[in-house]
């Protein structure tokens, strides 16, 4: 829904600011990135808070200020990604993660470094920031499959758990977030490269190992 409204008022605004819980807005942030794609020729900044708007010493209105301001150097700069600001960081919205339930920096982005640092001299946006690329037409797809199976895979775990998920036929896809690099068990019982293999063979369902990053 967010994607959508995004995408019927992308003409009419120079950049947008979503407010958002923060329990799941990384997720909402990489689904965004996902779903608006490398087309998008606007800056999408996405915040929250710790604490709440009327609680003492809430970061709500630090976080929102900066929002509006990351937005705005964003547009100068010609940067066109969502983004998340928190503290005082800027992070890429597809890369990013909570921490953290009580630190005022409760976002951190493990494999990317910040595309932006917020300093009482400003934001200053790094040259890794996306910026727009009229030679991409903006295409929104807002759409995804629920049906995409994730594993955070731990020594000792059995694959065959996930293999009667496959053979049920309701799993479209398997992610398995690895031990390192890509690296999965390999021997005896509690090797998954079967479970690999027939999942590609048999089960025709695509699979990707990833870091847990």
């Amino acid at each position: 829904k967010l994607a959508m409204f995004i995408a019927e008022r992308h003409d009419k605004y120079d950049g947008f600011v979503i407010t958002h819980g923060t329990n799941t807005m990384a997720y909402t942030a990489s689904a965004l990135g996902l779903a608006l794609g490398r087309g998008l020729k606007k800056p999408v900044v996405i915040t929250g808070s710790q604490l709440p708007l009327v609680s003492a010493g809430t970061d709500a209105r630090f976080n929102l200020e900066n929002s509006v301001k990351a937005v705005l150097q964003a547009i100068k700069d010609n940067v066109a990604e969502v983004l998340v600001v928190f503290s005082d960081l800027v992070l890429r919205g597809v890369r990013c993660v909570k921490t953290s339930e009580s630190d005022f920096r409760a976002f951190v982005s493990p494999s990317v470094d910040p595309v932006a640092h917020i300093r009482s001299t400003g934001i200053f946006f790094t040259s890794d920031a996306l910026k727009i690329d009229n030679s991409i037409k903006f295409d929104c797809k807002p759409h995804f499959d629920a049906n995409v199976l994730t594993v955070d895979l731990t020594p000792g775990q059995s694959p065959w758990l996930i293999r009667e998920l496959l053979k049920s036929g309701r799993c479209k896809g398997l992610i398995l977030k690895s031990h390192g690099a890509g690296s999965v068990p390999s021997i005896g019982e509690y090797s998954f490269l079967p479970l690999i293999e027939d999942s590609l063979k048999i089960y025709k369902i695509p699979i990707l190992v990833s870091t847990k990053f």
